[in-house]
């Protein structure tokens, strides 16, 4: 199974990016689940235990 996560504020990006990885995705396997949500409220909303931890990592915000 292939899971891929993205995290992008823009909503369009992040819908369009979606898309095209579940065009090639597709082409290569049926086995895949892709996850996308918002850097900010989305990211600590979805993964409160560690959303800071992931937000580190993923991206630029840092818990105060």
């Amino acid at each position: 199974m292939i899971k891929i996560v993205i995290c992008e504020d823009n909503f369009s990006c992040r819908e369009k990016l979606k898309e095209n990885l579940e065009i090639i995705l597709n082409k290569l396997t049926n086995q895949f689940e892709i996850i996308v949500f918002n850097c900010g409220e989305d990211l600590i909303n979805n993964y409160p235990e560690d959303a800071y931890e992931k937000v580190n990592k993923y991206g630029s915000r840092k818990k105060n």
